[in-house]
């Protein structure tokens, strides 16, 4: 169910990261407009860093990057891994 949010939208959270599943992870905003529709999800800067890996790989394949990477992060040991 979509939310309607009211006020600024905070760029990182901490949770369950909905793609990989950890829990208590630092989750980042990650949004998109799809169909013309802004959408938005959190995730963890380890899906975050495979979502760039996949980004790259269709740019090779299609020789165009639609989506561009997230800015270069650095991605800590996770004690939880």
């Amino acid at each position: 169910m979509p939310w309607l949010i009211k006020g600024p939208v905070p760029t990182t959270a901490v949770g369950k990261c909905p793609w990989c599943e950890k829990e208590n992870k630092v989750l980042h905003l990650e949004a998109a407009i799809i169909d013309g529709h802004l959408g938005g999800e959190y995730v963890c800067a380890k899906c975050l860093l495979a979502l760039d890996e996949m980004r790259e790989q269709r740019a090779k394949e299609k020789g165009k990057l639609i989506l561009y990477p997230n800015p270069k992060v650095e991605v800590a040991k996770d004690e939880t891994d």
